[in-house]
């Protein structure tokens, strides 16, 4: 008789993973997942996000004027529940000029996009701490907020629209500053300003940013 000998090996649990190192991994994917929530959601990426989207917006609205050979307008709008949540926002409606007189026509001209800033978003209405102050040899803050002016709302576009036309060219240019204001006051600033500055003899859009350290405008 012959014996075969056959050797059994126990699994430890050897490739796996313990609970402990499950808990561990769960834990840490919490706290990142933690911290990009609270990125988005701060003030600087709030406004930041604002800013980009109305650069972009900008040129959509020039795009359509030309693709539709026709003035494609845009109206900065102030204190307005664009969005349909009840409260009051700052934002813009982009739509066809189609009579070509320049003005947003409410219920006779097509709307393009309506766009609502986040609540946190308002337009530069005023000469907030350690923000932009006039200065009329800086092209990106010639505006006071504080003279009783036309341009006092944060936006340096007279009647606080422009019209692209449809060779691209805008019918004026002037800028747009927008920032978060702290919500017990408003010349708190939670954020630095952006501003999205429009050349009137080329179209040139252009974005800068304020650094309040420096006292000086940055472009993006």
């Amino acid at each position: 008789m012959r014996t075969v000998w056959t050797e059994t090996r126990e699994d430890n649990g050897a490739g796996g993973y313990t609970l402990l190192e499950l808990l561990v991994v769960i834990v840490i994917i919490g706290i990142l997942a933690v911290q990009v929530i609270t990125g988005f959601n701060s003030p600087v990426s709030k406004l930041k996000s604002a800013a980009f989207n109305l650069r972009s917006d900008f040129n959509y609205a020039r795009s359509e004027a030309v693709n539709r050979n026709t003035n494609v307008g845009i109206q900065f709008v102030f204190g307005t529940d664009l969005d349909g949540d009840g409260d009051s926002d700052d934002g813009y409606i982009i739509w066809v000029d189609s009579n070509g007189d320049g003005a947003y026509d409410i219920g006779t001209e097509s709307v393009l996009k309506t766009v609502a800033f986040n609540d946190a978003v308002r337009y530069y209405n005023l000469n907030a701490t350690k923000g932009p102050m006039v200065d009329a040899t800086d092209a990106h803050s010639a505006m006071d907020m504080a003279d009783g002016s036309d341009d006092d709302d944060g936006v340096s576009f007279t009647s606080d629209r422009y019209v692209w036309q449809p060779d691209g060219t805008p019918n004026k240019g002037g800028t747009v500053y927008i920032y978060v204001p702290s919500p017990n006051n408003a010349a708190t600033m939670l954020a630095d300003p952006f501003a999205v500055v429009v050349s009137p003899t080329t179209g040139r859009i252009q974005m800068v940013r304020w650094h309040s350290s420096s006292n000086s405008w940055a472009s993006k």
